[in-house]
């Protein structure tokens, strides 16, 4: 299933045919099963009309489940999965109150490497203004402008983390925050970059 879902022309009859049995994998207990399943769920996110199948077979408290997981291959799917959905303004109400900001925050920490998901879904999350202050509550400024900061990080990942950054400017309730954890700095030393995209979202 993973791997068909993968294919554009097959996310309908999956998502039909076996996105419940998917939901079911993801509490196997097998790391290695329940990344494959995430990995399926990823692929089918990444369709805007199958998200509220998902919702209807109550899939996301699982797949936010999974965001946790001890396994870092299973969490960076989980990640990939919330990040398409996040794209969805009609579910990023649901995903708060799943509480899916304390490990996508904890990400930023914790897989500094590979946090590119969780980035972005964040970047998503602040691009809508009823989420700003659940993401502000939650830490995800200190550690945005972290992440932008370290030239270790993966490029993409410090990206995301800059776009998050830029759309939390467009209040200026936010400002003040993002200054005393020198926002402005970390920006500047990413545009420094040979990052277009990096540019881009910075300017």
């Amino acid at each position: 299933l993973n791997c068909l879902s993968s294919e554009g022309e097959n996310k309908e009859e999956i998502s039909y045919r076996a996105i419940s049995t998917l939901i079911y994998l993801l509490l196997s207990d097998d790391s290695h099963i329940e990344c494959n399943a995430c990995s399926a769920i990823a692929n089918l996110m990444e369709v805007t009309d199958i998200h509220p199948r998902l919702l209807e077979e109550g899939g996301i408290p699982s797949l936010i489940s999974l965001c946790a997981s001890p396994d870092a291959a299973c969490r960076t799917e989980a990640f990939r999965a919330v990040s398409n959905i996040s794209s969805n303004n009609d579910l990023i109400e649901v995903l708060i109150q799943e509480q899916v900001l304390i490990p996508l925050v904890k990400s930023l920490d914790n897989d500094r490497d590979k946090c590119r998901f969780s980035a972005l879904a964040i970047a998503n999350f602040a691009s809508n203004a009823l989420s700003l202050f659940e993401i502000v509550n939650a830490g995800a400024i200190p550690r945005l402008v972290s992440l932008v900061f370290s030239a270790e990080a993966e490029i993409e990942g410090r990206r995301y983390c800059a776009l998050a950054l830029a759309n939390l400017t467009a209040y200026e309730t936010y400002h003040s925050t993002i200054l005393e954890y020198g926002g402005p700095e970390a920006l500047f030393a990413l545009s420094n970059s040979c990052d277009a995209l990096s540019q881009h979202y910075i300017g």
